[in-house]
């Protein structure tokens, strides 16, 4: 997947948790003023979250790769794309989805 496709699944994603977390809990407090700095905050949070980038375990040992003496044969084989455009595509559509689900959460 292209990177910004996985940026925007992952903001998406903290922005829905976000929204569930503000409708069950926070909207029924009456400090509007609160709940404004709580919304922009999760804009602002799930917009960063992303962006982090976490090294991997460092508490993992890896085994070193012994050396291996066996022969493994392998087919050829074609993968034929079709590479047919049209206008209606997934990512058309996600971005659609995306775009239409942050102007409701603005709202």
């Amino acid at each position: 997947m292209e990177p910004l496709v996985i940026y925007l699944i992952k903001s998406a994603t903290g922005m829905g948790i976000f929204l569930i977390f503000y409708r069950l809990i926070i909207k029924k407090k009456g400090n509007f003023v609160y709940n404004r700095y709580y919304l922009l905050f999760s804009i602002i949070v799930s917009s960063l979250i992303p962006l982090i980038q976490l090294p991997e375990n460092p508490f993992t040992y890896k085994i070193p790769d012994a050396p291996v003496h066996t022969s493994i044969q392998f087919k050829e084989f074609i993968v034929h794309q079709n590479n047919t455009h049209s206008f209606f595509s997934s990512e058309m559509i996600f971005y659609s989805i995306y775009i239409i689900g942050a102007l409701l959460f603005l709202s």
